[in-house]
């Protein structure tokens, strides 16, 4: 499945894949691709398998990259998805408060501000960008101001955020490119420490940072370098996973004219829309477990260490689960798609980001009635993890 057509379009591969070999060894990649929706659900489910599965970012590496990379690979461990309980059970309850939904609730005038801002800046020149004008602009500015980050400091995030997407997505296969998000992790990790002395000493009311610099369970708080890796997590998870589902699903939208003129006549549709964007297009394509165990599974021996890979975007199509899986519909119901992860691991700034993008499609829709694709060959990032966007050029 590893290969650029994948990337253009990776429907034909996964309408095979559920055909005739959902669960698929992968010698290359040292472990399984797991495909079908019941499979993913019931091994995200079964004890035998472990969270802690960032080996996946060096599986293609060779000896000398995995050297290279081990920094990076041994700090993404600490990651709270990466952790089962009580660990992971520790670091959520810890971070939980600041999602909660009141402190989101009083983000919505502030992300409805922050579109018309992008809009106003855009809509005399009849033409934009959707990827980087508006789809990266309005995540970038809102998880700036929840986590603390001055304005003029905005322009910071988005490289970092990039190089240190660049490992989650496995895409650190050079020198440059490792040596580069030890870098940026480095200046990221200065940059954040400088925030968290600052809030030590005067909080701010309603901020992620000031809430995790205070957060406490039973006296126990969160260490400088569990602080650290936190920040640094919702800033990465914050930036990215939004932006390409905003421009993901503009695309989806123009593609689908009749899909579009549902939603200008009924702009109630758009949270449907924006799970069936989802649901058809997810922005991360795939996820993973590592065995713990041998164990026997649909007639496969799963052994220890080995990564299994959910695809994501392949249980997202499974026609087991969803009727009609590849057509577009911002109707569809029961529309439990796995794009934000499933169970203990479900996504903590789901919330957030369907916020995010319910206010940007409702202002987009309002303001833009002549919305429409630009001339251009549409491009993806050659990612394996990722489905994202080049650039999106739309007129009006």
């Amino acid at each position: 499945m590893l290969h650029c057509d994948y990337v253009a379009d990776p429907v034909p591969l996964v309408d095979r894949m559920l055909r005739e070999q959902p669960i698929a060894p992968d010698p290359r990649l040292g472990g399984w691709l797991i495909g079908r929706y019941r499979d993913i659900v019931a091994l995200q489910r079964d004890p035998r398998m472990h969270s802690n599965r960032t080996a996946y970012v060096t599986a293609a590496l060779s000896p000398e990259l995995r050297t290279l990379i081990a920094p990076l690979a041994s700090w993404y461990e600490e990651w709270m998805p990466m952790k089962d309980p009580p660990d992971h059970t520790r670091l959520r309850r810890l971070a939980a408060p600041a999602f909660q939904p009141r402190n989101l609730i009083k983000l919505e005038r502030r992300i409805e501000q922050v579109v018309d801002q992008i809009l106003d800046g855009v809509i005399a020149a009849g033409r934009m960008d959707v990827v980087r004008e508006f789809a990266f602009a309005l995540p970038g500015i809102i998880i700036g101001d929840m986590v603390g980050v001055p304005e003029a400091d905005h322009h910071l995030l988005l490289p970092w955020t990039h190089d240190i997407m660049d490992l989650l997505g496995a895409n650190l296969n050079t020198v440059e490119s490792i040596t580069r998000a030890l870098r940026s992790r480095e200046q990221m990790f200065a940059y954040i420490r400088d925030l968290v002395e600052d809030r030590r000493k005067r909080p701010v009311d309603g901020e992620i940072l000031s809430s995790l610099v205070s957060a406490s369970d039973a006296g126990d708080r969160l260490s400088m370098d569990e602080l650290l890796t936190m920040v640094a997590s919702i800033i990465v998870g914050g930036y990215e996973t939004t932006a390409h589902l905003i421009a993901n699903g503009t695309l989806l939208l123009l593609q689908h004219p009749e899909q579009l003129a549902m939603l200008r006549e009924d702009p109630a549709l758009i949270p449907g829309a924006i799970e069936e964007m989802l649901r058809f297009d997810p922005s991360p394509s795939f996820n993973t477990r590592t065995v713990r165990e041998a164990f026997e599974y649909e007639g496969h021996r799963f052994e220890p260490g080995q990564i299994l890979y959910l695809i994501v975007i392949a249980a997202n199509r499974d026609p087991e689960r969803f009727p009609d899986p590849h057509r577009f519909d911002i109707t569809r119901r029961d529309n439990a798609h796995l794009t934000f992860g499933f169970g203990i691991h479900f996504c903590m700034g789901a919330a957030l980001g369907r916020m995010e993008a319910r206010i940007a499609f409702q202002r987009l829709l309002a303001r833009l009635p002549g919305l429409t694709l630009a001339e251009q060959q549409i491009e993806r990032l050659p990612s394996m993890a990722m489905r994202a966007l080049k650039q999106l050029l739309v007129r009006w």
